[in-house]
């Protein structure tokens, strides 16, 4: 089975644009070739696709064909589990600094911490505590 990551890699992508460069610590081998399972990249992104349209708005891109231009497609990640910050790529002492938001047309913008909507995250399946921001 070839993984997106592996796919991806064969057209000249390299491994250094999976991972912000502010958060160089987590562009390591374990997170690459995720050793909970090897099928798995932990990139530096949270991508918001194939997930439901809940947030209105910003909208979620389902298809890219029916995306308008300024739908975000992915953000720099913005993790808290269990109530502590272990997975952002901007920190500002002890709170997130913000983040870069990747657009369906292709612009990025930053967005300080404070412009977050901090009701609306999403929560993996499975019984994992943490929390990705990403509006």
């Amino acid at each position: 089975m070839i993984t997106v990551r592996d796919a991806l890699m064969s057209y000249g992508m390299e491994r250094d644009v999976f991972y912000c460069p502010a958060a160089k610590e987590v562009n390591i081998d374990d997170y690459w070739v995720y050793s909970v399972n090897p099928l798995t990249t932990v990139t530096g992104y949270h991508l918001l696709c194939n997930i439901d349209s809940f947030v209105d708005p910003p909208y979620v891109p389902e298809k890219l064909s029916n995306s308008d231009l300024d739908w975000e497609l992915a953000t720099d990640n913005l993790r808290e589990t269990n109530g502590a910050w272990d997975f952002v790529n901007h920190m500002d002492s002890s709170e997130p600094a913000g983040g870069n938001i990747l657009h369906v047309g292709g612009s990025v913008e930053w967005r300080p911490w404070d412009e977050y909507d901090d009701t609306i995250f999403l929560i993996p399946a499975g019984g994992n505590p943490s929390i990705y921001y990403s509006w």
